[in-house]
């Protein structure tokens, strides 16, 4: 089928580049913030990526936003600074780390719709990501922040990788098959593994400014859901 995922055909390779980058990016920033942050708060601030993602929707692939998703987009950025209440402690400045890897997200996101619209597959995609990923960590050997993991860190990495790999799959062709600002919203159940997990392993939970932060964000972004399929419908 063209522009399927069954083989690994690359056809732009510096748009792969591009978007191998940004996952690089958005995987440094992550891991950094959850060293940091609560893993609920961590996830409820990277909800802003579907909001980044409809923001850039219109200059990157085109697609028409109107005046009620960009409404729902600054009520959205409202509820962001709610959870960040914006500040000099060190958490409030943590909290920029997941705001960057919401961007890097959404960059990445767009990226994906726009190879996926000029029939780059999804195995090639992921190819082009591994290695980008691959080389950024044999980066860290380089500048001595490495050190050799032990049996059970290896299972764990094993385990993380079968699951980010699978995971990024489906996203891809997800991409594929819908378009980005409807799409996005889905990743709001994230929210509440991050929750259970962070509860369970470490017993994070995440405090009422989060909470109420992160309602406004899935509230804006379900709004923007439905102003899109209000869109489809029409069209």
């Amino acid at each position: 089928m063209p522009g399927g995922g069954h083989s690994a055909r690359i056809g732009n390779p510096k748009v792969h580049l591009l978007r191998a980058s940004c996952v690089v990016c958005s995987a440094f920033l992550f891991m950094n913030a959850v060293r940091l942050l609560p893993l609920a708060d961590v996830i409820a601030i990277t909800f802003v990526a579907p909001l980044f993602l409809t923001a850039l929707a219109t200059p990157v692939l085109g697609e028409h936003v109107g005046i009620r998703r960009w409404a729902a987009v600054v009520v959205g950025f409202i509820g962001v600074l709610v959870i960040i209440r914006p500040g000099g402690d060190l958490w409030r400045l943590a909290a920029l780390l997941p705001l960057g890897t919401a961007l890097m997200d959404a960059t990445r996101d767009l990226f994906t719709r726009r190879m996926t619209n000029a029939r780059e597959t999804a195995n090639g995609i992921l190819v082009t990501t591994t290695a980008a990923v691959g080389l950024a960590g044999l980066c860290t050997v380089v500048a001595g922040t490495w050190k050799l993991p032990s049996t059970e860190d290896f299972a764990l990495i094993a385990v993380g990788g079968l699951i980010t790999g699978c995971g990024h799959y489906c996203m891809v062709e997800t991409f594929r098959m819908a378009e980005a600002g409807l799409v996005a919203p889905f990743r709001y159940s994230s929210i509440l593994w991050a929750g259970g997990l962070g509860y369970i392993f470490w017993d994070d939970l995440p405090d009422q400014w989060v909470v109420a932060g992160t309602v406004i964000l899935i509230l804006s972004g379900l709004y923007i859901l439905h102003r899109e399929l209000v869109r489809r419908r029409g069209a």
